[in-house]
């Protein structure tokens, strides 16, 4: 009787006790999967996790949904610090070849509502397809000159804040703390949209509720009048609302 030359490879390794030489197909699909191991989970995998995975991709599984799967593996998600926003930028760059803006990293989290392993999965496979969110329109940029205005802007707030509270136990300084506190909140509000993530329009409601907020202080002049410098202060303000507005935020 003839023995086919696999045949004997296979019965020889078992009686030396030493692995049997894979067919060249599974070669192949065990090096994807060492592959995979070192890259996404920075490890060797044991012969068990091999042929088990080998198996996965015999029974139908493509070598992207193999991926997908290690992208979102309970190790996989360690190893990103169990953080949901670190894991899910680290699978939209690697699926994508680019880092995501914060916005798409919101919405994705925001469709699949957690990181279970199964939500994990979704999102990996809404990358993966046309679902996940295009690459973003290049917003304008912000001239550097608007920050600095505006940081200008909330330093003069808070030293409007600091002149008030001389005058905290006062008439004058009761009415004028609320709306002096608003305005350093409408300052710090406005700076954070000047990021390249931000669109013009929420950049521009930011900075109508700045100015709406500042013309409440401009037209107390009866109560801060008397203070110390604060007619200075005021003024400066307005000079750098004025800036502002000339930059089209309005």
């Amino acid at each position: 009787m003839l023995v086919s030359p696999r045949l004997l490879v296979f019965a020889l390794a078992v009686v030396v006790n030493l692995p049997a030489a894979l067919p060249a197909q599974d070669s192949n699909a065990a090096e994807l999967i060492r592959n995979y191991y070192l890259r996404y989970l920075q490890r060797q995998p044991t012969r068990r996790e091999v042929s088990t995975w080998v198996t996965t991709l015999q029974t139908g599984q493509t070598p992207e949904s193999i991926r997908g799967l290690f992208l979102a593996s309970d190790e996989y998600f360690r190893l990103q610090g169990n953080s949901p926003t670190t894991w899910a930028t680290a699978v939209f760059t690697e699926l994508r070849g680019r880092e995501p803006q914060p916005f798409e990293v919101r919405s994705l989290l925001q469709q699949v509502g957690g990181v279970s392993r199964e939500q994990r999965i979704q999102l990996v496979q809404l990358i993966q397809s046309d679902a996940a969110p295009p690459a973003p329109t290049p917003m304008p940029a912000v001239p550097a000159r608007a920050q600095e205005v505006a940081a200008t802007l909330a330093a003069e707030a808070r030293q409007f804040v600091q002149l008030v509270q001389v005058a905290s136990n006062t008439r004058i300084g009761q009415r004028l703390t609320p709306p002096a506190n608003d305005l350093v909140a409408a300052c710090d509000r406005f700076r954070r949209t000047l990021t390249p993530d931000v669109t013009p329009r929420q950049r521009q409601r930011a900075f109508q509720d700045l100015r709406q907020t500042f013309q409440v202080i401009a037209e107390a002049n009866d109560l801060y009048g008397s203070l110390p410098n604060a007619n200075t202060v005021v003024s400066a303000m307005a000079r750098r609302i004025n800036a502002l507005a000339g930059m089209g935020f309005e």
